[in-house]
């Protein structure tokens, strides 16, 4: 059976299912999607210090776009992940004053994840071609004082219990890295918190 081998996209302010690749600043990583446990799956966000991430800031899209003229309908399970405070330790260096944030898939929600990979697995054992999307986003946040400028990130992944963690983003500013229209979307999302 063919396997959907997805290069992991850091996609940050992504509206709807699109999602584009921030190849100049992302570390590629070659995973097989639909044989994650996502159980396992862990991201870990770093941002300035006055910035704060809440359970549902930060979501994981799997989905299956068949190409035109294939018989079947897009396959999508976009997921709020469940964020919390991370107390770092040497495996994350940042090179800037930051908050470290762990984010998973809610308990809640793993069976839709599964679900999603398993009408994506039966699609392609199907033969029915098509592109599969495997991003991370921040979808919004909060700041303390003044609005991050810049607003550095710096993530990581780990894909299962006890594996390593892996780099994805490397202190990027997240308003020059984004298309124009994206950093507004994020800027609209990034508030102040109360």
């Amino acid at each position: 059976m063919a396997r959907i081998i997805a290069l992991l996209v850091l996609a940050v302010a992504v509206t709807g299912c699109s999602s584009w690749n921030l190849s100049t600043a992302i570390t590629g990583i070659r995973l097989a999607p639909l044989e994650l446990d996502p159980a396992g799956l862990e991201f870990f966000f770093a941002v300035p210090d006055n910035v704060d991430l809440s359970s549902g800031d930060a979501k994981i899209l799997l989905a299956y776009a068949p190409l035109k003229g294939e018989e079947a309908d897009v396959v999508k399970s976009e997921i709020g992940l469940a964020v919390h405070r991370f107390e770092p330790s040497g495996e994350f260096n940042t090179d800037f004053s930051s908050n470290l944030y762990r984010a998973r898939i809610p308990e809640s929600q793993l069976s839709d994840f599964r679900n999603t990979q398993a009408e994506i697995s039966n699609m392609k054992s199907n033969e029915i071609n098509g592109v599969g999307t495997f991003a991370v986003r921040i979808h919004s946040a909060c700041y303390y004082g003044q609005s991050p400028e810049p607003f550095f990130m710096t993530a990581w992944i780990r894909t299962e219990p006890g594996g390593a963690i892996m780099p994805l983003a490397r202190k990027v500013d997240l308003w020059t890295v984004l298309s124009a229209w994206a950093a507004t979307d994020l800027r609209e999302r990034v508030r102040e918190c109360t």
